[in-house]
């Protein structure tokens, strides 16, 4: 089992880098958020649209690009890259309860359940074992995600990145309601 953590910034975090720790507090990976949060609401209904994220650490550079057509405005869909090369797609399922699919190049699908009112998350493989599970410090001022990764062949910063796309998509979701 492989244990990270990271916390938000206070402020707007489209222009931030947040460093993610392994459970020795070494930093191991870079997390840039494109164009997601913003404080004013027009921006943020613009930038809703255009999300992207990415993570790398020295080797690996994994980044999501959003699709933008169709109903992607409600039900967002991103391409996933590793390294120039296409991985999989990442996308929202249902509005209420809310589930994101990944599905991989390869034909295998991760199941991103978040709960609604909390930070917390879980993965789940197709045959339903358990991948990953993120708890979050809510009680600060921008949360705390304390995240376990379990055996899984997807590597870790990868899960973290798709976790922080589904995370940011209900952020946005909340603050416009």
């Amino acid at each position: 089992m492989q244990k990270f953590h990271y916390k938000e910034h206070f402020w707007d975090v489209t222009k931030k880098i947040m460093t993610v720790f392994n459970d020795k507090d070494e930093p191991v990976y870079q997390l840039k958020l494109g164009r997601g949060q913003q404080r004013f609401k027009l921006s943020l209904l613009f930038n809703y649209l255009w999300q992207e994220y990415e993570i790398a650490d020295g080797e690996n550079h994994f980044y999501l690009t959003r699709d933008k057509g169709g109903f992607s405005w409600l039900l967002p869909t991103w391409q996933v890259y590793h390294n120039e090369q296409y991985m999989g797609r990442f996308r929202a399922s249902y509005l209420l309860p809310i589930r994101f699919y990944y599905d991989t190049a390869e034909g295998d699908r991760f199941k991103f359940k978040y709960r609604f009112f909390t930070y917390n998350a879980e993965v789940r493989d197709a045959s339903g074992r358990d991948v990953m599970s993120v708890e979050a410090s809510i009680f600060k001022l921008k949360p705390e995600y304390r995240i376990e990764i379990h055996d899984s062949m997807i590597h870790p910063a990868l899960l973290i990145l798709l976790f922080q796309a589904g995370q940011e998509f209900i952020s946005i979701a909340r603050k416009n309601h």
